[in-house]
């Protein structure tokens, strides 16, 4: 395990810790890099872009959008139950991860306070909610940044690849000749999932080689390493796997009913092998944030793929929408009476993780 000092250091998007006395007093975040912000810059580019194209594509088909009407209220109050369902599984299941990681006592009830809060910041400020559960659950449940740290990256490496892996599976089982933009779909998904499965050892190996002659990398370097190691870990623990792995797969049904019920109730003849890539496209959009909560990017995605697997360009944007509308109105919902509208009210980003404002936030 690493010292007390570097595990008691709030987590710093620059690579290198910050000073001890930071540490359950204010988090201010670093100015970005000029790379970051032109990154930042191309991402919302990207965003509007797709924004701009959805709005030209629906002018020129507007009578598509009477697809929304098929969505009886019976149908959409099943559908929140469904995606409530959903956000609240993957809510306790990250909580698993989290307690195994930092063998760490927190009720549930206190969990899921931050868990809502924190999503709600995400869908404001990209990644902003990741850095407020840090904060919190090292001031309010003394779990260190590294094992925050190594429970996110377990959490998410790990719920990746099994649903990679499911839907691999059941794509070659029920329709092997299944193809996307002439790739046979269950060769795109096993790419897909061994690199996802190598990814994390390809960046340990590129920052150790790289890591002598970069001090920010020798940082990253000794968190990835700890990282890795508790992961190896708790990939070795059976009943707490066979635990993570069951919850996964229901999670994964519920998702997949989900988007049945979506294309069902618009019309469309959908299979389950489509179900399944619909699925993991929304996935994929959960682990990759280029604007808040991929706004735009993801409705195109939709369309494309729903294209592809001739569904309809118009059903795919709109189920996008309609999925982003409902979660969106479940999770303020939830965190604004928790504290979120608190957080939302500061006007200075860097402001929001005061500790003074966590705390009344949380009581």
């Amino acid at each position: 395990m690493s010292d007390n000092k570097s595990r008691n250091t709030p987590p710093n998007v620059s690579g290198r810790p910050l000073p001890a006395e930071t540490a359950g007093a204010t988090f201010e975040q670093p100015a970005p890099h000029p790379w970051r912000r032109a990154r930042q810059a191309v991402g919302w580019a990207a965003g509007v872009a797709c924004l701009v194209y959805v709005v030209i594509y629906f002018t020129r088909h507007s009578g598509d959008l009477r697809l929304v009407l098929h969505l009886r209220p019976a149908t959409l109050g099943v559908l929140v139950v469904l995606h409530s369902t959903q956000i609240m599984l993957r809510g306790l299941r990250y909580y698993l991860v989290l307690c195994k990681c930092g063998e760490a006592r927190m009720p549930v009830r206190g969990w899921l306070r931050v868990y809502f809060v924190a999503q709600l910041l995400s869908q404001v400020f990209p990644q902003m909610g990741n850095v407020y559960r840090g904060v919190v659950l090292k001031s309010r449940f003394s779990l260190s940044y590294t094992d925050y740290i190594a429970g996110t990256f377990s959490f998410v490496w790990m719920d990746a690849c099994l649903n990679f892996l499911i839907a691999m599976v059941v794509v070659w089982v029920l329709n092997p000749s299944l193809e996307l933009a002439g790739v046979n779909g269950v060769l795109l998904l096993g790419v897909i999932l061994a690199f996802a499965v190598v990814f994390p050892f390809l960046v340990q190996l590129v920052v150790t080689r790289v890591a002598p002659g970069w001090t920010r990398l020798t940082w990253a370097r000794s968190k990835l390493t700890e990282v890795l190691r508790t992961t190896g870990e708790n990939l070795r623990d059976v009943p707490y796997m066979a635990a993570f792995s069951g919850t996964g797969a229901i999670v994964f049904v519920v998702m997949c009913v989900v988007f049945y019920v979506y294309f069902k109730a618009m019309g469309a003849d959908v299979t389950v092998s489509a179900i399944v890539l619909l699925a993991i496209l929304l996935k994929v959009s959960m682990l990759v944030n280029i604007t808040p909560g991929n706004l735009g990017l993801r409705e195109v995605a939709y369309g494309i793929l729903a294209e592809q697997l001739h569904l309809g360009m118009s059903a795919g944007i709109l189920v996008s929408v309609i999925i982003r509308v409902i979660s969106n109105v479940i999770i303020f919902t939830a965190a604004l009476p928790l504290g979120g509208w608190d957080l939302l009210r500061q006007h200075k980003r860097s402001s929001i993780l005061q500790h003074e404002a966590v705390d009344r936030s949380l009581t």
